[in-house]
């Protein structure tokens, strides 16, 4: 667990903390929850730490199947009030009006989380906001957008200045088959709900879409405009485009371990094949990168570290000694000690 992630393969914690509570408020052992999943204590109390994409998507999965009753991405969206959205919820109250405010949202819904997506698309009666998970898998999908439209349903009732969810939202579309906990849907998001859609959206009425907001902040809502283009920034650091350096972030990442092709694939949401197939045609193969790897990583090892050959051997991956040698001689054409007596030499040499 990291503060400031360099690649995309780390996604804010944001909600986490909000699912632990409603574990605990459902009696499960929230501390048990993360230690199973290999996660720090700290989630429960800081949601502004960062977790490995995967390892978010193992505590979502755990979290669902703990839970005793179906419904809990209803039941977390409900939990969510403007509040839980940190500096985006606080930007949201400082547009002119919901217009603005869900073109904000649309923006910078990524500097909340690293698994959704939306678009805006306007009709002649309502505003469509498309949500888009980056789950593949389909029960992650689904608690995701039931999460979502409740929370996004609640915040657009709330910015508009209305009681009613059915007077601010014409209408939700999920695209799944209606569950058989429809009951729950119909008291979380009293509105016109449809199932099976093409896309999971959410419709606002549009008499709606310039109501006033009394908290209106044009100058502070540009500062915090800034704090978003930042925060933008951070998250997609170095995201390259190519596949090549994708696979190189990844294992310049897991330094200290070496990753085999489908380890790497899974990272990427890709099967090795497909790795396999990108590489080759950017004129490059896995084993190449896992050989320019190994050698950067063993001259590092042996120039600034105290580590023995053959622990260096052990952290790049050779369970036999005598191969990282013969490896390092074809590499360098010089063996280990060799190598590493250079360095001393160049050291001491006045």
């Amino acid at each position: 667990m990291i503060k400031a992630p360099r690649i995309s393969l780390y996604v804010p914690a944001h909600y986490i903390t909000h699912i632990g509570k409603l574990l605990q408020a459902m009696g499960i052992d929230a501390l048990q929850w993360l230690k199973e999943c290999e996660a720090s204590p700290k989630l429960l109390e800081d949601d502004s730490l960062w977790l490995p994409r995967r390892q978010y998507e193992q505590l979502v999965e755990e979290a669902l199947r703990l839970s005793p009753v179906p419904d809990i991405g209803l039941r977390l969206g409900e939990m969510l009030g403007i509040g839980s959205h940190g500096l985006l919820g606080y930007g949201l109250l400082l547009c002119e009006d919901l217009a603005q405010a869900t073109r904000l949202l649309n923006k910078y819904i990524s500097t909340r989380s690293g698994f959704i997506k939306t678009a805006i698309e306007e009709t002649s009666d309502s505003l469509n906001i498309q949500i888009c998970s980056t789950f593949e898998n389909q029960a992650l999908h689904q608690a995701f957008c039931e999460t979502v439209a409740v929370s996004l349903a609640k915040l657009f009732t709330v910015l508009a200045g209305q009681d009613r969810m059915a007077a601010v939202i014409k209408a939700v579309h999920f695209d799944f088959a209606k569950p058989d906990y429809i009951a729950s849907f119909q008291h979380h998001l009293p509105t016109s709900l449809y199932f099976s859609a093409h896309d999971c959206v959410i419709g606002l009425e549009k008499q709606w879409l310039h109501h006033h907001f009394s908290q209106a902040d044009e100058m502070a809502l540009k500062q915090l405009t800034r704090q978003f283009e930042q925060q933008l920034k951070q998250i997609s650091t170095d995201i390259p485009e190519s596949w090549q350096h994708k696979v190189q972030a990844i294992l310049k990442q897991e330094q200290h371990c070496v990753p085999a092709l489908q380890d790497v694939a899974k990272l990427l949401f890709v099967t090795p094949r497909t790795l396999h197939r990108r590489l080759i045609a950017e004129g490059t193969s896995f084993r190449d990168l896992m050989v320019t790897h190994k050698k950067t990583q063993a001259e590092k090892y042996l120039s600034e570290s105290a580590m023995t050959i053959q622990q260096v051997a052990w952290a790049l991956g050779y369970d036999d000694v005598a191969n990282f040698r013969r490896a390092f001689k074809t590499w360098f054409n010089l063996t280990p000690t060799q190598f590493r007596q250079q360095i001393l030499d160049k050291a001491t040499t006045p």
